[in-house]
Protein backbone atom coordinates (compact mmCIF):
# COMPACT_ATOMS: atom_id res chain seq x y z
CA UNK A 1 0.00 0.00 0.00
CA UNK A 2 2.53 2.37 1.04
CA UNK A 3 4.54 1.64 -2.32
CA UNK A 4 1.37 2.61 -3.99
CA UNK A 5 0.88 5.66 -2.49
CA UNK A 6 5.26 6.63 -3.09
CA UNK A 7 4.55 6.08 -6.87
CA UNK A 8 0.88 7.90 -7.15
CA UNK A 9 2.80 10.79 -5.39
CA UNK A 10 6.01 10.34 -7.67
CA UNK A 11 3.47 10.42 -10.66
CA UNK A 12 1.85 14.13 -9.66
CA UNK A 13 5.19 15.77 -9.06
CA UNK A 14 6.42 14.51 -12.31
CA UNK A 15 3.27 16.06 -13.54
CA UNK A 16 3.78 19.16 -11.59
CA UNK A 17 6.87 19.12 -12.89
CA UNK A 18 6.42 18.90 -16.70
CA UNK A 19 3.53 21.42 -16.16
CA UNK A 20 5.88 24.02 -15.25
CA UNK A 21 8.54 23.55 -17.51
CA UNK A 22 5.81 24.23 -20.33
CA UNK A 23 4.84 27.24 -18.58
CA UNK A 24 8.04 28.57 -19.12
CA UNK A 25 8.52 27.75 -22.47
CA UNK A 26 5.49 29.35 -23.53
CA UNK A 27 6.43 32.54 -21.96
CA UNK A 28 9.88 32.50 -23.61
CA UNK A 29 7.71 31.82 -26.94
CA UNK A 30 5.94 35.09 -26.52
CA UNK A 31 9.44 36.85 -25.35
CA UNK A 32 10.14 39.25 -28.59
CA UNK A 33 14.04 38.80 -27.09
CA UNK A 34 13.82 35.04 -26.94
CA UNK A 35 12.26 35.38 -30.92
CA UNK A 36 15.36 36.90 -32.04
CA UNK A 37 17.34 34.65 -29.90
CA UNK A 38 15.30 31.60 -31.43
CA UNK A 39 16.20 33.02 -34.98
CA UNK A 40 20.15 33.62 -34.29
CA UNK A 41 20.30 29.56 -32.79
CA UNK A 42 18.09 28.02 -35.53
CA UNK A 43 19.94 30.59 -38.64
CA UNK A 44 22.80 27.55 -38.59
CA UNK A 45 20.31 24.78 -38.92
CA UNK A 46 18.30 26.04 -41.49
CA UNK A 47 21.59 26.38 -44.01
CA UNK A 48 22.90 23.04 -43.04
CA UNK A 49 19.48 21.74 -44.17
CA UNK A 50 19.48 23.40 -47.46
CA UNK A 51 23.23 21.81 -47.85
CA UNK A 52 21.70 18.42 -47.05
CA UNK A 53 18.74 19.04 -49.74
CA UNK A 54 21.19 20.37 -51.89
CA UNK A 55 23.40 16.98 -51.41
CA UNK A 56 20.71 14.41 -51.99
CA UNK A 57 19.10 15.59 -54.16
CA UNK A 58 21.48 13.99 -57.44
CA UNK A 59 20.80 10.70 -55.18
CA UNK A 60 17.53 11.20 -55.02
CA UNK A 61 16.57 11.80 -58.23
CA UNK A 62 18.84 9.16 -59.73
CA UNK A 63 15.78 6.85 -57.95
CA UNK A 64 12.97 8.42 -59.87
CA UNK A 65 11.16 6.18 -62.50
CA UNK A 66 10.92 6.80 -66.23
CA UNK A 67 7.68 7.53 -65.84
CA UNK A 68 7.49 10.20 -63.35
CA UNK A 69 10.57 11.68 -65.19
CA UNK A 70 8.40 11.93 -68.12
CA UNK A 71 5.52 13.70 -66.34
CA UNK A 72 8.07 16.21 -64.55
CA UNK A 73 9.20 17.18 -67.90
CA UNK A 74 5.58 17.35 -69.37
CA UNK A 75 4.63 19.92 -66.65
CA UNK A 76 7.39 21.90 -66.96
CA UNK A 77 6.79 22.55 -70.22
CA UNK A 78 3.31 23.45 -69.40
CA UNK A 79 4.63 25.87 -66.87
CA UNK A 80 7.01 27.63 -69.29
CA UNK A 81 4.13 28.20 -71.84
CA UNK A 82 2.27 29.58 -69.13
CA UNK A 83 4.84 32.11 -67.97
CA UNK A 84 5.80 33.07 -71.18
CA UNK A 85 2.06 34.41 -71.67
CA UNK A 86 2.21 36.08 -68.30
CA UNK A 87 5.42 37.91 -69.67
CA UNK A 88 4.41 38.89 -72.74
CA UNK A 89 1.18 40.06 -71.20
CA UNK A 90 3.59 41.93 -68.54
CA UNK A 91 5.85 43.46 -70.72
CA UNK A 92 2.63 45.17 -72.51
CA UNK A 93 1.36 46.56 -69.13
CA UNK A 94 4.59 47.37 -68.33
CA UNK A 95 5.18 49.57 -71.27
CA UNK A 96 1.84 51.38 -71.33
CA UNK A 97 2.35 52.11 -67.61
CA UNK A 98 5.81 53.96 -68.19
CA UNK A 99 4.70 55.51 -71.34
CA UNK A 100 1.71 56.61 -68.68
CA UNK A 101 3.78 57.82 -66.02
CA UNK A 102 6.49 59.56 -68.58
CA UNK A 103 3.63 61.71 -69.82
CA UNK A 104 2.56 62.31 -66.46
CA UNK A 105 5.94 63.24 -65.69
CA UNK A 106 6.49 60.37 -63.21
CA UNK A 107 9.47 58.82 -64.67
CA UNK A 108 9.90 55.35 -62.46
CA UNK A 109 12.96 54.68 -60.69
CA UNK A 110 14.10 51.02 -60.53
CA UNK A 111 14.29 50.12 -56.47
CA UNK A 112 17.05 48.72 -55.15
CA UNK A 113 16.54 45.02 -54.42
CA UNK A 114 18.14 42.96 -51.59
CA UNK A 115 19.13 39.52 -52.77
CA UNK A 116 17.71 36.98 -50.09
CA UNK A 117 18.25 33.07 -49.20
CA UNK A 118 15.21 31.41 -48.27
CA UNK A 119 15.74 29.98 -45.16
CA UNK A 120 12.51 28.51 -44.01
CA UNK A 121 9.33 28.13 -46.22
CA UNK A 122 5.71 26.68 -46.22
CA UNK A 123 6.60 23.15 -45.92
CA UNK A 124 8.91 23.87 -42.75
CA UNK A 125 7.08 26.62 -41.85
CA UNK A 126 3.68 26.88 -40.09
CA UNK A 127 1.22 29.27 -42.40
CA UNK A 128 2.46 30.51 -45.28
CA UNK A 129 5.46 31.97 -43.82
CA UNK A 130 9.32 32.35 -45.33
CA UNK A 131 12.24 33.11 -43.25
CA UNK A 132 15.38 34.31 -44.90
CA UNK A 133 18.83 35.22 -44.31
CA UNK A 134 18.81 39.22 -44.12
CA UNK A 135 17.48 41.45 -41.76
CA UNK A 136 18.80 44.33 -39.75
CA UNK A 137 22.15 43.93 -41.49
CA UNK A 138 21.06 44.84 -45.00
CA UNK A 139 18.19 47.78 -43.76
CA UNK A 140 15.75 45.14 -44.13
CA UNK A 141 12.30 47.23 -42.80
CA UNK A 142 9.07 45.55 -41.72
CA UNK A 143 6.35 46.60 -44.47
CA UNK A 144 9.25 45.91 -47.34
CA UNK A 145 7.81 43.36 -50.35
CA UNK A 146 9.11 40.37 -51.16
CA UNK A 147 9.37 39.22 -54.65
CA UNK A 148 10.64 36.61 -56.85
CA UNK A 149 11.20 38.09 -60.31
CA UNK A 150 8.32 40.30 -60.65
CA UNK A 151 5.82 38.33 -59.08
CA UNK A 152 5.07 39.58 -55.63
CA UNK A 153 4.76 37.44 -52.88
CA UNK A 154 4.56 39.15 -49.48
CA UNK A 155 5.41 41.26 -47.20
CA UNK A 156 8.37 41.60 -44.40
CA UNK A 157 6.08 41.09 -41.15
CA UNK A 158 9.30 40.84 -38.40
CA UNK A 159 12.67 41.77 -38.47
CA UNK A 160 15.69 40.16 -37.08
CA UNK A 161 19.53 40.86 -36.67
CA UNK A 162 20.94 38.39 -39.79
CA UNK A 163 16.89 37.27 -40.53
CA UNK A 164 13.54 38.40 -41.45
CA UNK A 165 9.97 37.00 -41.12
CA UNK A 166 8.29 37.29 -44.18
CA UNK A 167 3.82 36.63 -44.36
CA UNK A 168 2.84 36.14 -48.23
CA UNK A 169 0.04 36.77 -49.26
CA UNK A 170 -1.67 33.95 -49.94
CA UNK A 171 -1.91 33.36 -46.05
CA UNK A 172 -4.99 32.57 -44.84
CA UNK A 173 -7.77 34.86 -44.50
CA UNK A 174 -5.10 38.08 -45.61
CA UNK A 175 -6.22 40.88 -47.95
CA UNK A 176 -4.38 42.60 -50.72
CA UNK A 177 -5.77 45.08 -53.28
CA UNK A 178 -5.98 44.60 -56.97
CA UNK A 179 -7.06 44.94 -60.33
CA UNK A 180 -7.85 42.33 -62.92
CA UNK A 181 -6.82 42.25 -66.52
CA UNK A 182 -6.81 45.01 -69.11
CA UNK A 183 -9.84 46.90 -67.89
CA UNK A 184 -8.25 47.26 -64.34
CA UNK A 185 -11.06 45.87 -62.96
CA UNK A 186 -10.37 46.98 -58.94
CA UNK A 187 -11.16 43.89 -55.98
CA UNK A 188 -9.89 42.90 -52.88
CA UNK A 189 -8.15 39.39 -53.22
CA UNK A 190 -7.95 36.81 -50.21
CA UNK A 191 -5.80 33.97 -49.17
CA UNK A 192 -6.54 30.99 -49.13
CA UNK A 193 -2.91 29.41 -47.75
CA UNK A 194 -0.43 27.37 -49.95
CA UNK A 195 -0.29 29.69 -52.80
CA UNK A 196 -3.96 30.19 -53.36
CA UNK A 197 -6.09 32.98 -53.64
CA UNK A 198 -9.90 33.76 -54.01
CA UNK A 199 -11.84 36.73 -55.15
CA UNK A 200 -15.87 37.54 -54.62
CA UNK A 201 -17.01 39.92 -57.57
CA UNK A 202 -20.40 40.83 -59.12
CA UNK A 203 -21.39 38.02 -61.16
CA UNK A 204 -20.36 38.69 -64.99
CA UNK A 205 -18.29 41.02 -63.64
CA UNK A 206 -16.10 41.01 -67.07
CA UNK A 207 -13.47 38.73 -65.45
CA UNK A 208 -11.92 35.65 -68.05
CA UNK A 209 -9.86 32.67 -67.03
CA UNK A 210 -6.33 34.15 -68.19
CA UNK A 211 -6.69 37.48 -67.00
CA UNK A 212 -3.71 38.64 -65.04
CA UNK A 213 -4.15 40.40 -61.22
CA UNK A 214 -2.23 43.09 -60.04
CA UNK A 215 -0.87 44.20 -56.52
CA UNK A 216 -2.45 47.91 -57.13
CA UNK A 217 0.50 50.55 -56.81
CA UNK A 218 2.47 52.85 -58.23
CA UNK A 219 4.14 50.17 -59.75
CA UNK A 220 1.75 46.68 -60.73
CA UNK A 221 3.57 43.75 -60.00
CA UNK A 222 1.70 40.59 -60.87
CA UNK A 223 0.27 38.28 -58.40
CA UNK A 224 -0.95 35.97 -60.26
CA UNK A 225 -3.34 34.94 -63.39
CA UNK A 226 -6.94 34.12 -63.16
CA UNK A 227 -7.32 30.41 -62.95
CA UNK A 228 -11.11 29.56 -62.45
CA UNK A 229 -13.97 31.11 -62.00
CA UNK A 230 -17.16 29.73 -60.27
CA UNK A 231 -20.33 31.45 -61.45
CA UNK A 232 -23.65 30.19 -60.24
CA UNK A 233 -27.03 31.83 -62.08
CA UNK A 234 -28.55 31.90 -58.32
CA UNK A 235 -25.58 33.80 -56.38
CA UNK A 236 -25.03 37.80 -57.00
CA UNK A 237 -21.80 37.03 -56.46
CA UNK A 238 -19.45 34.82 -58.39
CA UNK A 239 -15.84 33.08 -57.32
CA UNK A 240 -12.37 34.14 -58.92
CA UNK A 241 -9.50 31.52 -57.65
CA UNK A 242 -5.80 31.53 -58.89
CA UNK A 243 -2.63 30.50 -57.35
CA UNK A 244 0.50 31.92 -57.50
CA UNK A 245 2.86 31.48 -61.00
CA UNK A 246 5.69 30.80 -58.33
CA UNK A 247 5.87 27.47 -56.37
CA UNK A 248 6.35 28.14 -53.11
CA UNK A 249 7.70 24.58 -51.88
CA UNK A 250 10.55 24.80 -53.86
CA UNK A 251 11.56 28.61 -53.72
CA UNK A 252 15.33 29.06 -52.63
CA UNK A 253 15.91 32.92 -53.40
CA UNK A 254 13.72 36.01 -53.13
CA UNK A 255 14.04 39.72 -53.47
CA UNK A 256 13.11 42.48 -50.96
CA UNK A 257 12.06 45.71 -51.82
CA UNK A 258 12.35 48.84 -49.65
CA UNK A 259 8.70 49.78 -49.55
CA UNK A 260 10.05 53.51 -49.16
CA UNK A 261 10.88 53.40 -52.25
CA UNK A 262 8.11 52.12 -53.72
Amino acid sequence: MMMMLHQDKTKKNLKKGTFFILVCLICLFCSSSFAEYFHGVTQPVWKFGIKVQDWLSPSLSYFSSREELFNENKELKEQVNAMSSRVADRSFLLHENTVLKESLGRREIEPERIFAVVLAKPDMTPYDILVVDVGKDKSVLVGDLVLFENVVLGEVVEVYQTSSKVRLYSTSKQKVSVFIGDSAIGAEVQGLGGGNFEIKLPRESGVFAGDSIYVSDINPRILGTVEYINSDPNEVFEKVLFRSPVNLFSLRFVDIIHSSHE
